[in-house]
């Protein structure tokens, strides 16, 4: 009986270990490529102005205060980050930018010429909130 107790709580501190260690792993840095229609979390510290959450626009570019649009689509968020970074220096004395993904934006279409007998569907991306 003591033996089974043992064992019981031995697989049970095994099992506990094994959960801890899974969810103190170190994240890998993400690596794909952001995409057309995804939300991202713009961060520059000290800066609250120039931060927000922005979708990239169906031209690959997003539309920040004080740089307008940069292209976004194809970089990956690191890429994005040291480019953000390098446009900013001009306005912000050693800028620090954080990317982060924050989702894809609700894709809805307009029509262009509901009259006509087949319609032209053009995306128009909106962020979901």
């Amino acid at each position: 009986m003591l033996r089974r107790r043992c064992m019981t709580a031995l697989l049970s501190c095994m099992v506990f270990l094994a959960v801890c260690r899974a969810q103190v792993a170190p994240a890998k840095s993400e690596t794909r490529p952001i995409v057309i229609g995804e939300l991202l979390d713009v961060q520059v510290v000290g800066e609250p102005e120039l931060s927000g959450t922005v979708a990239v626009q169906a031209d690959g570019r997003i539309a920040l205060p004080l740089l307008n649009h940069v292209h976004a689509a194809g970089l990956t968020r690191e890429q994005l980050q040291g480019e953000l970074e390098q446009k900013l220096r001009q306005f912000v004395a050693q800028p620090r930018v954080t990317v982060v993904a924050a989702g894809m934006a609700e894709q809805r279409h307009i029509r262009v010429a509901p009259d006509a007998p087949r319609p032209w569907l053009l995306p128009d991306l909106w962020p979901v909130r």
